[in-house]
């Protein structure tokens, strides 16, 4: 929402600087404990959610003008629809995803209903008899996203590319050559 302001996720708190004027300003800091936070993504209105280190947790900070100072925090987690899961934000689409770590899957933020709900348009699957799945999305600038879904001996890549009506075709031929490569280090 803001270009020159960065975010910054901390083991214990989540704080906010801007470029203004050739320097960095502090906006200060927002305490998390006991949540250690992993990944953020900001929402058109700019609500930062934040994935944390705790199962089926997330965290909602509503937006302000001057950063994080001040910054209204929310816990959401199984009454929000939260899944019982290690998980990574993710704005794509022009809405808030959360995707799995360990069970896979891919949540998306039903703003009506208040609450995480399924969403496999951008899914994946893998056929793996059970254990560790893990689902990864990014939005490119030009709209198209990729998904990953990730399991042991397994992965599928594709790049759901947008069409002109906003709708999304999956292609996995592209991106067939990258798919022995680990991308769950990739943002």
């Amino acid at each position: 929402k803001v270009p020159n302001r960065v975010y910054i996720a901390q083991q214990k708190g989540l704080s906010s600087m801007r470029w203004e004027g050739g320097k960095w300003i502090d906006e200060g800091r927002v305490e998390t404990a006991p949540y250690a936070l992993n990944f953020l993504a900001e929402d058109a209105s700019g609500t930062l959610w934040a994935s944390t280190s705790t199962t089926g947790v997330l965290l909602r900070f509503d937006a302000t003008a001057s950063g994080v100072r001040g910054a209204k925090m929310q816990m959401l987690s199984a009454n929000e629809g939260v899944p019982q899961d290690i998980l990574r934000t993710t704005w794509a689409a022009g809405q808030i995803f959360a995707t799995g770590f360990s069970r896979g899957g891919i949540f998306r933020w039903d703003d009506k209903a208040r609450k995480f709900v399924r969403d496999d348009r951008f899914y994946l699957p893998v056929e793996v008899p059970r254990g560790h799945i893990e689902t990864h999305l990014w939005e490119l600038p030009n709209g198209d996203i990729w998904s990953v879904t990730e399991a042991p001996h397994r992965r599928r890549v594709g790049i759901f590319r947008r069409n002109p009506d906003g709708s999304y075709r999956l292609d996995e031929e592209s991106p067939r050559g990258l798919s022995r490569f680990d991308f769950s280090n990739l943002s």
